[in-house]
């Protein structure tokens, strides 16, 4: 056989190998290009409803045309109707809403007699990437429409032909983080959760084929044994990688304001959710191979969908459960208030609490498949 035949021979095998191997075909192709087109079908061009708060500050036309703009435009779900302006900026501060918009006293007033006007949004810059930019132009569309507008009512009540200007004032909330700012929170997100998941999922599937898994179960090692004696140093392993993460993000200039006790208290939240995704995803593999490709495009869907790049206000609501599937999307959220704004983990409690069932229930979900498998 020339050497062409052999090559060619090789080929044609390793394509019948992973024809008969319907699990590892659907991994490779049918799973990349499912997390495409649902990547595709989530995201929007504008976002929607976006946690706000509001200060009305006047009361007369021109203020109520910009009002019932912000109202009617769905990217603000207004909450809130705080009486001041340093209300408005404590809750954003404190994470209780993403944006405030300030309408301040006088504003009718301005426009009539200099025929220009200014509002004030309060970003949260700390918890997303791209959503302050969305938001912002957003808003410079809103305002732009309201000129026109007012500018008609003008003249209807003042007999006045003139463009009326409204400017925003932007106030970001956080500042402008730097680049290992905005990136701290996830990293230490993927340590905690990858780590201990991909150890988890390869754990079992590599016990069954080295032919040591029922010799294991022949001995006086109950299965809960088993399976939980694995667990524990996936996860004390993921802490340690996610603490000196930590360290040496801080020690390149990353900005750490929070307590180390309250973000390895979240990080021991990830790493019990993820030890859970890991097993199950041990039950679903036959091999070592399949539990690293289950392994690797989670990885990659819970970067995509986990709120870090983009925001769950910029999906589509009807695909938005997506991003709740994700621990890393509840870690996120905690993980945020407690790095860069310095928040008690009681701002965050909420999330943290939801990650905790999420975990209570991928594992005990896990546990119940992977003993049924055991027997």
């Amino acid at each position: 056989m020339t050497k062409m035949g052999r090559l060619t021979a090789i080929v044609v095998k390793e394509i019948k190998q992973l024809v008969r191997d319907k699990k590892t075909l659907a991994l490779v192709i049918i799973l990349p290009l499912f997390l495409t087109l649902l990547f595709g079908m989530s995201y929007g061009r504008q976002p929607m409803g976006v946690p706000t708060g509001i200060v009305i500050g006047d009361s007369e036309y021109a203020a109520k045309v910009v009002v019932d703009k912000i109202m009617a435009d769905k990217t603000f779900d207004v909450q809130y109707n705080f009486p001041d302006m340093q209300t408005a900026k404590y809750y954003v501060e404190k994470s209780k809403i993403m944006v405030a918009i300030v309408i301040p006293k006088g504003f009718t007033d301005m426009i009539e007699k200099t025929h220009k006007a200014y509002i004030i949004v309060i970003i949260d810059t700390t918890r997303r990437v791209t959503l302050p930019e969305l938001i912002i132009a957003t808003f410079e569309k809103i305002t732009a429409d309201c000129e026109d507008r007012v500018s008609r009512e003008l003249y209807i009540r003042r007999g006045v032909v003139t463009r009326v200007n409204i400017e925003n004032i932007v106030d970001l909330v956080g500042g402008e983080p730097s680049m290992v700012d905005i990136v701290t929170p996830v990293i230490l997100g993927i340590m905690a959760q990858q780590v201990p998941l991909t150890l988890a999922s390869i754990s079992i599937v590599r016990e069954r084929e080295k032919g040591t898994l029922e010799k294991l179960l022949t001995t006086p090692i109950g299965k809960f044994d088993l399976i939980v004696g694995k667990l524990i140093p996936f996860l004390l392993v993921g802490l340690v990688i996610s603490l000196a993460s930590l360290y040496l993000l801080i020690a390149i200039g990353g900005t750490f304001r929070g307590s180390l006790v309250d973000i390895m208290i979240v990080n021991l939240a990830l790493g019990l959710a993820s030890l859970g995704v890991g097993l199950f995803f041990s039950v679903l593999s036959s091999n070592q191979l399949q539990a690293m490709q289950f392994s690797t495009f989670f990885l990659i869907a819970s970067f995509l969908f986990s709120g870090f790049v983009f925001a769950p206000e910029a999906m589509k609501p009807e695909l938005r459960f997506v991003v709740y599937t994700m621990p890393l999307y509840y870690y996120f959220e905690c993980a945020s208030n407690i790095i860069l704004k310095g928040l008690p983990l009681r701002y965050s409690i909420c999330y943290l609490f939801l990650l905790l069932i999420y975990a209570f229930v991928i594992l005990l979900f896990s546990f119940k498949f992977m003993s049924r498998k055991l027997e």
